[in-house]
């Protein structure tokens, strides 16, 4: 007579192995095992053949977070990571996000000229996470602190981890100044903009912030968002280290949903002109880009609008954005290689941050999970949010969290096309849209070439609207996410 095998519902030896973040001459891992053991990694030239092995804590633990440094840039690795305890070692075998390999960066020539970090979707004061509401119905519950092994209730999930983050970030050598992405609050009070102040003012470095929809103005007989973090307008911008800084507004004050207003995108315009030559990055809470899917960016007019602007204006070097709780990379064809970045939430899974190396040439963005023993428990719970679904459709791949981004240099001069100065070199022999002998780069008239690049209006993505993340099970889900997040988030 068969017997069936006796059910565990433990945890595996080895499980929710992931490859966090490749960086120029860095790499982490994140794993958790269901009982206590040590923390090893193993790297190697080859697959399957590992030469360099690493023990990274003596003390064993369940939720492992291991750093290898020291490694060489543009170079490929093969690894494995693995526990031990009493019964033996286990090592991991390639899965979602554990792809068993990776290269690192190879950085953009030059030396780098200064680094910053974002956080964003904070969501101070919120009580449950990866909550799912459609039409009133709660589809899923989500996760509470309750859920941890040893809850404290002094201690809520958006305290520990936005903690972590400001922590972290301090003690990363050589950052400047951060940049939060918006939802600061969960619901826009003035007692909740006050506690994310008081963490966020635990910062060594200054902070910028920007508007998400949670912390619109809603029925706020005044704007708490505006009055706590002093500010006129809830749209600005500011110069450091060379570079210009724009802090969009992406929110609709009553509703939240995402929008661009004319009269701003008309400061915008007047904004970018007044500094010509001057190397831009953007920043808004919602995605920005056409191609992003409709639920999670700005009105699909607003977004081509935005595009109408910026296209112009060679100087926009990078857009970015949060809202997601996903991480993602997305391209326009009227604005070339350009990429419209969105980034992970820090207050729940992947619960992360993101660093920002910038050369003259180039920039280099690289994601930190946050590592504090409640930060990786939490991390765990929160991995099954949205059905099980969320490291497919928040932790995205590598690529999309951890890259090298080249500015544009249309004559190979070394000096990209943002700041060319034309002054030696009108760029003759690079294209010449209107055919006075002065290359388009130099040409002080608007670039009608780059305006016809746009093809219909095509876009592309490299974030989460194209392999892994569309495939046939998931479009149920994503669906059931883009109504809540056009609703609530």
């Amino acid at each position: 007579m068969l017997a069936w095998p006796t059910l565990s519902f433990a945890a595996p030896p080895l499980t929710a192995v992931e490859l966090t973040t490749v960086g120029v001459d860095v790499v982490a891992f994140t794993w958790v095992t269901g009982t206590p053991g040590t923390t090893e990694v193993e790297l190697g030239s080859q697959a399957g053949v590992y030469d360099r092995h690493f023990d990274i804590a003596d003390v064993s633990d369940r939720f492992h977070y291991a750093t290898i440094p020291g490694l060489t840039p543009g170079t490929r690795y093969f690894y494995r990571v693995g526990s031990s305890d009493d019964q033996g070692t286990t090592w991991s075998v390639p899965s979602i996000n554990n792809p068993g390999e990776f290269t690192t960066l190879d950085p953009p020539p030059g030396d780098r000229l200064f680094r910053f970090a974002t956080i964003n979707d904070t969501h101070v004061g919120e009580t449950t996470a990866g909550l799912i509401v459609v039409g009133g119905v709660v589809l899923t519950p989500g996760f509470t602190i309750d859920d941890l092994e040893m809850p404290d209730p002094g201690q809520p999930y958006w305290r520990f981890t936005n903690e972590e983050a400001v922590r972290a970030i301090n003690a990363t050598e050589g950052v400047e100044f951060v940049i939060i992405k918006g939802d600061l609050s969960s619901e826009q009070t003035t007692e909740q903009f006050q506690d994310a102040k008081a963490i966020f003012d635990q910062f060594s470095r200054p902070y910028h912030v920007l508007r998400g929809n949670h912390d619109r103005k809603g029925e706020n007989a005044g704007d708490p968002f505006l009055e706590v973090f002093g500010l006129d307008r809830a749209y600005y911008g500011f110069d450091r280290d060379g570079y210009h800084f724009v802090m969009l507004d992406t929110v609709d004050p009553p509703t939240g949903l995402g929008v661009l207003p004319a009269d701003e995108l008309a400061w915008l315009r007047a904004d970018l002109a007044a500094h010509p030559r001057v190397p831009t990055l953007l920043f808004a809470h919602h995605p920005v880009a056409p191609a992003a899917p409709d639920f999670w960016r700005v009105a699909t007019a607003d977004a081509r609008a935005f595009v109408d602007v910026i296209e112009d204006f060679r100087e926009v070097l990078g857009v970015f954005s949060g809202h997601t709780h996903g991480n993602g990379v997305f391209t326009d064809d009227a604005t070339g290689t350009l990429k419209y970045v969105y980034t992970a939430a820090t207050k729940e899974y992947p619960g992360s941050y993101a660093v920002y190396d910038v050369y003259p040439t180039g920039y280099v963005q690289t994601q930190w999970k946050l590592r504090c023993t409640l930060c990786r428990e939490w991390d765990f719970i929160t991995r099954q949010e949205y059905f099980g679904f969320a490291p497919i459709l928040q932790m995205g791949e590598v690529a999309q969290r951890n890259f090298v981004h080249r500015y544009p240099d249309v004559d190979a001069d070394g000096a990209p096309d943002a700041v060319d100065n034309c002054l030696t070199d009108p760029n003759p022999d690079q294209r010449d849209g209107d055919l006075d002998g002065t290359g388009d780069i130099c040409d002080p008239t608007p670039f009608p070439p780059r305006r016809s690049r746009r093809s219909g209006g095509c876009a592309t993505s490299d974030g989460p609207g194209g392999g892994l993340a569309w495939i046939a099970p998931l479009v149920f889900v994503c669906a059931l996410i883009g109504v809540r997040r056009r609703t609530i988030r």
